[in-house]
């Protein structure tokens, strides 16, 4: 009688463990390319593989979103090109990298993406906007930024290094607009 009863309680034992670790397989295999799924791969993919539990299906959330802001200079020449002073560096959204919950802020957010859909915008609505704000500007120069976050995966293994100096400044559009004084 002892016997069958340690019996029984190994076998509850194994089989409780057999079904964490399917759960463990369930949950972490469709999401292979996630810092979870890349660390326990060794341990998962060939079971899960075995089984079909490979197929993605993206339970977890993606990678964070690379904050997108406009960088503009406006400068200020003569006609001969000479400079009359000192270029203004200015953002869209002038948040560029902090959020904001304040619902007229937002519509900047909103309206640099509409704008960024379709670069053309920027030639027939942000342009004309900043030299009017500056009407004695020559021209504008808009950049498109994207400054990206670092993955988690980096993040963890450069732990010293802080997340700006993990992230990357990408330019995607950079086009120089003139201003014309009315």
């Amino acid at each position: 009688m002892l016997k069958s009863k340690r019996v029984q309680v190994a076998l509850k034992c194994v089989l409780s463990l057999w079904i964490l670790y399917q759960l463990f397989v369930i949950t972490v295999m469709p999401n292979a390319g996630s810092f979870v799924g890349r660390f326990f791969q060794r341990a998962v993919a060939p079971y899960a593989n075995t089984f079909g539990f490979s197929s993605s299906w993206n339970f977890f959330s993606p990678d964070p979103v690379h904050t997108m802001y406009l960088r503009y200079t406006v400068y200020f020449n003569d006609e001969s090109g000479h400079q009359k002073k000192e270029p203004i560096e200015g953002y869209f959204p002038s948040e560029k990298n902090q959020g904001t919950f304040d619902v007229t802020r937002r519509r900047d957010f909103y309206m640099m993406h509409f704008m960024l859909l379709n670069p053309q915008r920027l030639e027939t609505l942000f342009a004309p906007y900043i030299c009017k704000q500056y009407p004695d500007a020559s021209s504008l120069r808009v950049e498109f930024v994207v400054e990206t976050v670092a993955p988690l995966d980096q993040a963890v293994t450069l732990k010293q290094e802080s997340m700006s100096d993990l992230s990357q400044e990408l330019q995607y559009i950079k086009q120089e607009y003139p201003c014309h004084a009315e």
